[in-house]
């Protein structure tokens, strides 16, 4: 049924007189009356009966009074929802980061992002970074922060560079005069407490054994950052996690890890999108709100 037609007859209704009616409507009295007979005839009931000069509405057209003005104000909130979701000012978003990425920058970007964003309903999923990129490649996410890596398919924006850190207890004896860094080939001579192979620098510290040769000894796998400081701390291995990780307070000293050569292991945290799908209106603003967030915060 054509909205403008149920919007004539509540016209019609409200003016009692189908002239008066069509001046509002802008349109021909004659126009006017086509439309009241198609409708009388869709719906097999005359709407109105004359009163003098003028037509007030039958039995039938006042029982379907409320429902016209229902289906008008529907179609009113049709399309408002629509222009809403066409500026990004309503609809769904979810984004996907590591435990500490969650705890550091994107906690405090919620807090930004609702205030902008009322009406849109952020979700946030908890993963590793090489799990992040598959969860949007799966379009399951809209947005991840992740750490940035070869991907022909989806747009990557650089938001930070990080460090490979080897953690261990501190020397009790002078905590400052240990060595500056750590070569792969020294970390690989103790039990290495890691992340599991859903995250970005655990894929970088396997990566960077294999080139080198080396078998590490993995005595304990986890996904939570935190687990594998607590087992540095009880003297049950290294840790191998990114620079973006805090100490939380514990006796412990991290160094850069590097390789024989003496580069360093960086990874560059950013944000990854697949542009296949439709821009909800607000991505640049939430990547750039995400940027300036992650240059003032030291993640």
């Amino acid at each position: 049924m054509d909205a403008r037609y149920v919007e004539a007859i509540l016209e019609i209704a409200r003016t009692g007189n189908m002239t008066v009616a069509a001046t509002h409507l802008n349109i021909s009295q004659s126009a006017l009356s086509r439309q009241v007979q198609r409708i009388e005839t869709e719906l097999g009931i005359a709407l109105f009966d004359r009163v003098g000069r003028g037509v007030r509405l039958s039995e039938a057209g006042e029982a379907l009074r409320g429902h016209c003005t229902d289906f008008v104000q529907s179609e009113s909130s049709l399309f408002e929802t629509a222009r809403q979701l066409r500026g990004g000012r309503l609809g769904n978003f979810s984004i996907g980061a590591t435990p500490w990425t969650i705890e550091r920058l994107i906690a405090p970007f919620l807090q930004t992002f609702r205030k902008d964003f009322p009406n849109v309903e952020c979700k946030v999923v908890e993963a590793g970074g090489a799990k992040v990129v598959e969860l949007i490649e799966a379009h399951e996410i809209r947005l991840g922060v992740a750490f940035i890596g070869p991907s022909p398919r989806l747009v990557q924006h650089p938001l930070v560079d990080l460090t490979l850190m080897a953690i261990r207890p501190q020397s009790r004896s002078s905590p400052s005069s240990g060595p500056k860094a750590m070569t792969i080939q020294q970390a690989c001579t103790f039990p290495i407490l890691a992340l599991n192979e859903t995250f970005g620098s655990r894929v970088l510290f396997d990566s960077a054994c294999r080139i080198e040769n080396l078998t590490p000894e993995i005595a304990f796998e986890t996904s939570a950052p935190d687990a594998a400081l607590a087992m540095a701390a009880a003297g049950e291995g290294l840790a191998i996690l990114p620079s973006s990780v805090g100490l939380r307070g514990m006796d412990l000293g991290a160094v850069p890890l590097i390789t024989h050569a003496g580069a360093a292991l960086t990874l560059q945290l950013g944000t990854v999108h697949d542009p296949q799908r439709k821009d909800p209106g607000y991505l640049d603003a939430v990547i750039s709100n995400l940027s300036t967030l992650a240059r003032e915060t030291v993640i």
